[in-house]
């Protein structure tokens, strides 16, 4: 998407939260998962917290954290987190989690990230069966 593009969509999307979480690409791809590609802070910051003032039904599985962990972009990953740090075991398609993601991409900084500052979450945390 051309910088102008994505700028008029993000105000777009502000406008009407829940076009946020809707799919805009063949790979199913929502704005948020652009924002966090993008990297840029800001956009991503306020999509997020268009999101926080939704149902959460009507998002689950929309939040970016593991393509923010493939694509290297930790300033996502830190806003993902302090948003909602139970999307570090959320998994995508695949069964893949953004502590898998991040190394198997090379992206080590994200995995100490995770590892240092969401020791506590993975602590208390048990994989339902």
């Amino acid at each position: 998407m051309i910088k102008e593009e994505w700028k008029k969509k993000v105000k777009e999307e502000l406008k009407d939260k829940t076009k946020s979480v809707f799919p805009m690409t063949a790979n199913r791809d929502t704005t948020l998962h652009l924002a966090v590609y993008n990297g840029e802070e800001e956009p991503t910051r306020a999509l997020l917290k268009g999101i926080s003032e939704m149902d959460e039904a009507f998002w689950r599985n929309s939040v970016g954290n593991t393509q923010a962990a493939t694509v290297g972009n930790l300033t996502a990953v830190k806003l993902l987190v302090e948003y909602k740090k139970e999307d570090l075991v959320a998994e995508n398609i695949y069964g893949e989690t953004p502590l898998f993601r991040a190394p198997r991409c090379g992206h080590v900084e994200i995995v100490s990230y995770i590892l240092e500052n969401c020791e506590d979450f993975f602590s208390r945390w048990s994989r339902p069966h």
